[in-house]
C-alpha cells in the first residue's frame, strides 16, 4: 500500500524478482492516478489474494495506515494484519517466505525484523561477520559511484590519521625536501 500507484507496482515488481509465486498485488494512489490512499483499491487488493494463510499489508506512511486500518475494521472475520516495517524490504522478504511456504505469524516476524539487511536474513553473507554500523557503511559504499568511492576512501584516510596524530600513533609526515 503506498500512496503512488508507481511506488506500489515497483515494489510488487522488485518482490517478484525474487519471488515471482507469492501472492501479492499492489494498492497505490486514487483511482484517478493521483497521490492519495484509495479505501476500495486496498479492499480489492487484499481480496485479490486472501487465503485462509492471511494477509499481510505493508504500507508506506501516514494516511495509508489509517486508511488501512479502516479496510481492517470493514473484515473483522478475516487474518489480515498490517505489518509495520520498511515497505520495500520487508515486502521482499515475506515475499520470499511465502513463496518459501512459512506460517502466517513466520512471516509478520521476519518482514518486522529489519535491523540486518535482506542478505542477512536469507543468509547471503560473507564469512565475515559486520556490525550493524559496519553493514550500513558498507550499504552506502556500494551505493556510490566510481568516482564517489575514490573521494570517499581518501576522506576516510584522511580522518585516519588526523585520528592518529591526535593520538600521537603517527608520526609527523617525513618530507624528502631539505631547507635551503
Amino acid at each position: 500500500m503506498s500512496h503512488s500507484a508507481h511506488l506500489a507496482d515497483s515494489v510488487i515488481e522488485m518482490a517478484a524478482v525474487m519471488a515471482e509465486q507469492a501472492p501479492m498485488a499492489a494498492a497505490g494512489g486514487l483511482e484517478d492516478g493521483s497521490f492519495g490512499t484509495s479505501f476500495d483499491k486496498i479492499t480489492a487488493a487484499i481480496d485479490a489474494v486472501y487465503s485462509d494463510d492471511g494477509v499481510l499489508v505493508l504500507m508506506d506512511l501516514g494516511s495509508a495506515v489509517m486508511t488501512t486500518e479502516m479496510v481492517l475494521e470493514m473484515m473483522p472475520e478475516r487474518k489480515v494484519e498490517m505489518v509495520d516495517c520498511p515497505l520495500v524490504e520487508g515486502a521482499i522478504v515475506a515475499a520470499i517466505g511465502a513463496a518459501g511456504g512459512e506460517d502466517f505469524e513466520t512471516l509478520k516476524k521476519i518482514a518486522k525484523y529489519f535491523q540486518v539487511s535482506t542478505d542477512f536474513l536469507l543468509n547471503y553473507h560473507s564469512e565475515q561477520d559486520y556490525s550493524y554500523e559496519e553493514q550500513k557503511i558498507l550499504q552506502i559504499f556500494r551505493a556510490l559511484t566510481e568516482d564517489q568511492k575514490e573521494l570517499y576512501m581518501e576522506q576516510g584516510k584522511l580522518l585516519i590519521r588526523c585520528s592518529q596524530k591526535k593520538k600521537g600513533e603517527l608520526s609527523p609526515l617525513k618530507s624528502n625536501h631539505k631547507a635551503v
